[in-house]
């Protein structure tokens, strides 16, 4: 079974990514993301599950 680092913080995710690119697992933007759904997102992708986004952005 694959392991997921849940230590993920929102300073992995690339400094050019953070204003422009998707989220691959959500579509919205990396800057939309707060530490808790960037790791949601980023767990999700790497699991390749389908679910519902917790992004401050989605509410």
């Amino acid at each position: 079974m694959p392991t997921i680092d849940t230590r993920v913080t929102i300073s992995e995710v690339p400094a050019d990514s953070l204003a422009s690119a998707a989220c691959p697992a959500c579509s919205h933007e990396w800057s939309a993301h707060d530490q808790i759904s960037t790791r949601y997102c980023k767990a999700t992708t790497a699991g390749s599950y389908s679910r519902g986004c917790v992004c401050p952005a989605a509410k």
